[in-house]
């Protein structure tokens, strides 16, 4: 069953629920942003000492910003998805994030004098249009992250600005450059609190003393700059560390208070549904202090209010606080997060409906009638959307040696928790194809545990290099079997092994017996299965 990097935020996440009505022509838009990325590509040394990027990289890069937005904003959930796939693919082929940082590095180097933001007007637009590019792809993007944390240069000229910006950030001025300043600071703030949301990036963020940086922006008068620092502090700083912040707890406990004193007062300049967006980003890696310090209760009340996209950014964060926070949500009836979830189930709004009772389920334990005893059992795949092309490989090679097999070849956000709970329980043997991203999507954990806690046999599949499973799929991981698809050993190889696993299976469970007297999966150069390079 196909599980994704989940988020009904409108930055890229692959369930952005921001939909667009219109049609869209995955095709010409993929097209548009392949010429866009190699024209950045082409004119990313062309500039001048006097001008640092040309028109025809400006244009580009514009032009790839609004390609991003109409994919977001795309309704279909698995056209969407297909595109932002092939959007990182193509990123990560032409360096665009590579070049962004060098350049804006550059041009915050020119950075001097006495007003802010101390950057030539003319590198004010481009800088602004290569960090929205950033936000994005930190957002959606484990490998782009990494990629972003790599760029030391970068991250050491944008601290050395933020604290040089600093004065000028906190003094009460209303000029049109201050205005400029604010929203180069809060952009700078967007990709730090991304990047250190990957625990691999930290060091290197950590390294460009980043929490020296924003300290001080934590008395800012803009609301959300106030938040991002607090969160990307909470992610930062260790728990023996003195300083604004004791230990990672007290920083956690900062954010959430000062997340109440915005929301009691109001505030312009940040939402409701931002508020949702920061905890659900900081409860990622800490659901127990998140929950600890006051968060529920934060969630519920915005899940109340009547805006379709706050409950949804709302329900979306504490359906992720609730897998190791099940006992507190149920014992603690004055945060009334079951009633509150009970009347979104009935919400008219699909999405929140959806979340609700997929959240409900995650906290009540299993609720749905037991499907039957079926003689159409079948092996299930449980999968990360951006591993659907390795994944439709493996399964074709089994369902070629008689083997019933299932999986969605479409995006399954929408699917219910009956259907998700069909599925697991009519299956024989569950494959599950481990990476970072499937880790990260609440789709698949709660799809995974439920095959663990009803003792399903499964057998695992790791899908990425470099990544060893963590946080909730540890435990899971255990004695079972694994096989590597990260491209250590030839694919079709390792597909017969897999092959070879369940059939030796269904021998030891049902006594069925499947008689291979030839090679299950031929090599590449015999035509039967072709080797798809991964996508990160």
């Amino acid at each position: 069953m196909a599980a994704q990097e989940e988020g009904p935020g409108d930055t890229i996440h692959e369930d952005s629920e921001i939909t667009n009505h219109e049609p869209v022509d995955c095709c010409k838009t993929i097209n548009l942003v392949k010429t866009c990325l190699k024209v950045i590509k082409d004119n990313q040394n062309k500039g001048t000492q006097e001008s640092l990027v040309t028109k025809q990289f400006q244009d580009a890069a514009f032009r790839l910003n609004e390609c991003i937005s109409i994919i977001t904003k795309t309704e279909s959930s698995s056209e969407k998805s297909d595109m932002l796939r092939q959007l990182i693919q193509n990123s990560e082929e032409y360096q665009t994030v590579e070049i962004y940082c060098k350049i804006s590095a550059d041009i915050l180097e020119t950075a001097k004098g006495s007003q802010y933001p101390r950057i030539k007007t003319e590198y004010i637009k481009p800088l602004l249009t290569m960090f929205e590019y950033l936000v994005h792809c930190s957002s959606v993007s484990a490998k782009l992250s990494g990629v972003i944390s790599g760029e030391r240069s970068f991250l050491i000229k944008a601290t050395k600005e933020l604290k040089d910006w600093k004065d000028f950030h906190l003094n009460d001025n209303h000029m049109t450059s201050e205005k400029e300043g604010e929203t180069i600071v809060e952009m700078l703030c967007r990709i730090l609190h991304n990047i250190s949301m990957f625990e691999d990036n930290v060091p290197n963020i950590r390294g460009a003393n980043c929490i020296g940086a924003m300290k001080p922006y934590l008395e800012s008068e803009n609301n959300i700059v106030r938040l991002l620092c607090l969160a990307t502090i909470a992610d930062l700083v260790e728990e023996s560390e003195s300083g604004t912040s004791e230990s990672k707890s007290d920083s956690i406990k900062d954010l959430m208070s000062t997340i109440l004193k915005v929301m009691e007062i109001g505030s312009d300049d940040c939402s409701l549904k931002e508020i949702a967006i920061i905890i659900q980003q900081v409860g990622r890696n800490h659901k127990k202090l998140v929950v600890q310090h006051g968060a529920i209760p934060i969630l519920v009340k915005i899940a109340e209010d009547d805006n379709f996209e706050e409950q949804r950014e709302a329900v979306y964060a504490i359906w992720g606080l609730s897998f190791d926070n099940k006992k507190e949500m149920i014992d603690n009836k004055e945060w009334k997060v079951i009633s509150t979830l009970e009347k979104l189930s009935k919400s008219p709004d699909k999405n929140v409906k959806l979340l609700s009772m997929k959240t409900l389920w995650t906290i009540n334990g299993e609720q749905e009638d037991k499907v039957t005893a079926s003689d159409n059992r079948y092996i299930l795949i449980s999968h990360n959307w951006g591993k659907q092309p390795m994944v439709k490989q493996i399964y074709d090679g089994i369902k070629k040696n008689c083997i019933s097999v299932w999986m969605h070849v479409h995006n399954i956000q929408g699917a219910t928790v009956k259907s998700m709970v069909d599925a697991v329980d009519q299956a024989e043997i569950v494959l599950v194809c481990h990476s970072y991203e499937f880790k990260n999507s609440y789709n698949c954990r709660a799809e995974t545990e439920y095959a663990h806690q009803t003792k399903k046999k499964i057998i695992l599949l790791k899908m990425e290099s470099g990544y060893e499973p963590d946080g909730w799929l540890e435990p899971i991981i255990g004695n079972n079997l694994e096989f590597d698809f990260s491209g250590k050993d030839p694919l079709e190889k390792t597909v017969n092994d897999v092959i070879g696993a369940i059939q030796q299976e269904l021998n030891r469970k049902n006594g069925v017996v499947v008689d291979v007297t030839k090679p299950i999966i031929q090599s590449e150069h015999e035509g039967r299965l072709h080797r798809l390079d991964i996508i990160v």
